[in-house]
């Protein structure tokens, strides 16, 4: 998992934990694919925006959120972030141990 801050972890799918949570978040991201777009270039996010990358079998796919709409759970894409987190969550308590 790559961060926009220039961080990342490798090798964290090796523990069963942060394995099942990127399965569920994968399997959760099937059902965000008609709110993307195509895009072939992976810019960072604008000051107070998520975007969410979606690697598929025929390109990557693109959708954007402001984080005020997720601060105040009116957002479409609400679901995902929560389970993008809860994999951040496994990975941070795999690596404090």
């Amino acid at each position: 998992m790559y961060l926009s801050s220039g961080g990342g972890v490798i090798g964290g799918g090796q523990h069963q934990n942060v394995n099942n949570a990127a399965k569920q978040f994968v399997d959760l991201a099937q059902n965000f694919l008609e709110k993307t777009t195509n895009t072939e270039t992976t810019p960072l996010p604008l000051t107070d925006e998520v975007k969410f990358y979606l690697l598929t079998n025929k390109g990557i796919r693109v959708g954007q959120e402001q984080v005020k709409n997720l601060e105040n759970n009116s957002s479409q894409w609400l679901k995902l972030f929560e389970e993008g987190n809860n994999v951040l969550t496994e990975l941070r308590k795999t690596i404090e141990k």
